[in-house]
């Protein structure tokens, strides 16, 4: 099921999807029906998704390149985690017609607030 795009009260707009065929995990780290041929717990409860697939930024998203590189790091492994969205770009040279695969939830979270959230 694809969801529509999610529109900002800036106007930014990206699309968000997380589904057995979309670059995704759940909270167990699995990608859902691939993995586990399942992505539901025990007694049939949805798992929450930890990192979902963005679609079609509308700008390209800030911070573009991880913030932790200005700290001295050079490669991603050196550090745990990555606020650049560059990292997760299928084509990070078009970033605004690209797929951006298994991005954390916070992540996303963020950079909708950066636009001032949904409208109500």
């Amino acid at each position: 099921m694809v969801h529509p795009r999610i529109k900002c009260a800036d106007g930014f707009s990206l699309s968000v999807q997380a589904s057995w065929g979309h670059y995704c995990r759940d909270a167990t780290g699995k990608r859902p029906n691939m993995d586990s041929g399942d992505y539901t717990a025990a007694g049939g409860a949805t798992l929450p998704f930890t990192a979902v697939e963005i679609g079609y930024p509308s700008v390209q998203p800030e911070p573009w390149r991880c913030t932790a590189w200005a700290d001295g790091y050079d490669v991603h492994d050196d550090h745990g985690t990555c606020d650049g969205w560059e990292r997760y770009a299928e084509t990070s040279d078009d970033p605004t017609e690209t797929v951006y695969a298994f991005v954390p939830v916070e992540m996303v979270r963020a950079l909708i607030a950066l636009h001032g959230g949904e409208p109500a």
